[in-house]
């Protein structure tokens, strides 16, 4: 980065000194006049001016950056140099440019290094998305979602998803911009996507920070499946608590339930707890590289990639789970229950199995051509109209092809 700063006149030097003098002010109209419409208008405009204000911040903290060259920096090994912990998100700036940030902005070094990150982020590398935000037209929530989701993405992906998601992101919510970035950058580049899903995953773990008086939180961030399948069993046992006749909050039995089957697992094990977790696996990512690759056609919406309980997830990713929960073994996840939903292309679902079914059928292989075939011969198919169909009480009618 460039630490040269630009030439300006004797009379731009005064023209800036006086407006820093000044204190800061915003316009604001007198509240007790205004109309329902004329307040719903004004909190627009605050959340825009807002916007702008994040987007101008996080140009002046680039404007920082450029002045804070790692040049000066001691070498590693040499006094004063860095021992452990993060440098700077910023390639090419000093070590300590966070701590000079937290002492601007009063705040720790870690929540400096976090604005940093977001303003390299979109400055740098999204401009369009920084542009937005200093036009008004989008929130820094939203934009920071894009920082957040996009920053291990090379430039031309980050271009690509940027090009396609950023038109429609201020009418998302942020849980649903984040997903639809996710399905892009899965669709833009599938080997990304899963090495940052592998660097999440290295990244698990378990948290606990003070919440209200005398109440504290414990977070476990862990693989998608893992934790609905954990959510399962302790919202399973919270609603046998409730049909047992407590009445207290859901949230309630929830918390209770979860520190019972922590603190005390042989005991909650006899109640009979279960998880469940529904696979959505689309055929083109299930079919093999020689079967027939030009049948069905590519995805024609990123979003309907494979998922596990709504969350977007690669091919690959979806190979690997299928094989840890045993979707292709000889009997489901050890005190759980799994559903396999077989869909097209397009998300229409072409069949639902349990994962015996699917191991019978695998087994069974092609009844037209045998086992170890490679052809195109599907195994498991839709039902023929008006054809019998034989009930599973977990995951409905299963049907092998004919």
């Amino acid at each position: 980065m460039s630490a040269a700063v630009a030439e300006r006149s004797p009379g731009e030097g005064a023209l800036v000194s006086w407006l820093q003098g000044r204190r800061p002010s915003v316009i604001r109209l007198p509240v007790g006049v205004l109309s329902d419409g004329e307040i719903a208008a004004e909190l627009e405009r605050v959340q825009a001016r807002r916007a702008m204000d994040a987007a101008y911040e996080a140009e002046l903290v680039m404007a920082l950056a450029a002045q804070r060259p790692d040049v000066d920096d001691p070498s590693p090994g040499h006094p004063g140099a860095r021992r452990r912990g993060d440098g700077s998100p910023v390639p090419g700036t000093s070590e300590f440019l966070p701590d000079e940030l937290a002492e601007l902005l009063n705040c720790s070094r870690s929540f400096a290094s976090g604005v940093l990150a977001d303003a390299h982020q979109l400055v740098e590398r999204m401009p369009a998305v920084w542009q937005a935000s200093g036009e008004g037209r989008l929130d820094w929530f939203r934009a920071r979602v894009f920082a957040d989701v996009l920053e291990a993405a090379s430039d031309e992906v980050a271009a690509a998803v940027v090009a396609q998601v950023l038109p429609v992101a201020p009418g998302l919510s942020s849980g649903r911009l984040r997903k639809r970035l996710v399905a892009a950058a899965i669709a833009a580049d599938e080997e990304f996507s899963e090495r940052r899903r592998r660097e999440a995953q290295r990244r698990a773990g378990v948290r606990t920070y003070p919440t209200a008086d005398g109440m504290s939180a414990l977070v476990s961030e862990l693989a998608v499946a893992v934790a609905a399948a954990m959510w399962s069993v302790v919202d399973h046992a919270a609603q046998l608590a409730r049909t047992a006749g407590d009445d207290r909050p859901i949230g309630v039995l929830r918390a209770e339930a979860h520190a019972a089957l922590v603190l005390d697992p042989r005991g909650a094990a006899g109640a009979g707890f279960t998880g469940h977790v529904t696979v959505l696996a689309p055929l083109p990512a299930l079919r093999s590289p020689g079967a027939g690759a030009g049948a069905t056609g590519g995805m024609s919406e990123p979003e309907s990639g494979p998922t596990v309980d709504g969350h977007p997830i690669t091919a690959g990713h979806l190979r690997e789970l299928l094989t840890q929960i045993g979707a292709l073994g000889l009997q489901a996840p050890p005190g759980g229950s799994m559903a396999v939903a077989v869909t097209d292309e397009r998300g229409a679902l072409l069949a639902t199995a349990t994962p015996a079914e699917l191991a019978r059928l695998v087994a069974r292989d092609c009844p037209d051509h045998g086992a170890q075939s490679d052809c195109s011969c599907p195994v498991l198919a839709m039902p023929p109209r008006g054809g019998r169909l034989r009930p599973d009480s977990r995951t409905g009618p299963v049907h092998p092809a004919a």
